[in-house]
């Protein structure tokens, strides 16, 4: 049987509620009451939670402050989350899409793509870690990379850079799921060397 921590759901909860009737702030400050009281107990949340404040932050206007939120959990993680790297590679690829879904939201599609492969890269890594070999051959097939590029750089308007993105994605999966080599490569051409 799973361990409760029913004052850290309850200030979820009501943290919803308040999004839901528009008190942003007021959500936001109850998202930082539920990290703590994550914090002070040993109950274990999905990162999904921990990703609502960024999200939260975003919607009520507070663009900074939610993209300082996004590297703190990339840098730092979030309270007693599990102690595995396939999980926590998976879990980063859940980080980088809501960056992606961030930046739709704000009008950066073309950024935006440098952030959903991430998402993918750190997508592949976990399942390489996990040994899901057959996950990862599904996940990782030429035209997996070539439908989500296309999506992605319609959106953007810039079609122009399929082929490009196809030879780092390809190349990402060669060096076997190097994810540093994705940032750098990604970075250069779709965030300028961000």
């Amino acid at each position: 049987m799973f361990e409760k921590n029913d004052d850290a759901s309850a200030s979820l909860r009501l943290a919803t509620e308040l999004k839901n009737s528009g008190k942003l702030n007021e959500a936001v400050t109850e998202l930082g009451k539920f990290q703590r009281l994550v914090a002070s107990g040993k109950v274990a949340y999905p990162v999904a939670c921990f990703l609502r404040l960024p999200m939260y932050l975003q919607v009520a206007g507070r663009r900074d402050e939610a993209w300082a939120e996004f590297y703190r959990l990339l840098k730092h993680g979030y309270p007693n989350r599990l102690n595995d790297a396939g999980v926590w590679l998976y879990e980063k690829s859940e980080i980088y899409g809501k960056m992606r879904l961030f930046l739709e939201r704000d009008g950066n599609a073309f950024l935006a793509v440098h952030f959903a492969i991430m998402s993918y890269g750190h997508e592949l890594a976990a399942l390489s870690a996990q040994k899901r070999r057959e996950d990862l051959a599904k996940c990782a097939a030429p035209e997996n990379a070539a439908l989500l590029l296309a999506s992605l750089l319609r959106k953007a308007k810039r079609p122009d850079f399929q082929e490009t993105g196809e030879q780092i994605l390809a190349e990402f999966i060669r060096r076997r799921y190097d994810l540093d080599f994705l940032e750098s490569e990604s970075g250069r051409l779709f965030a300028g060397g961000q």
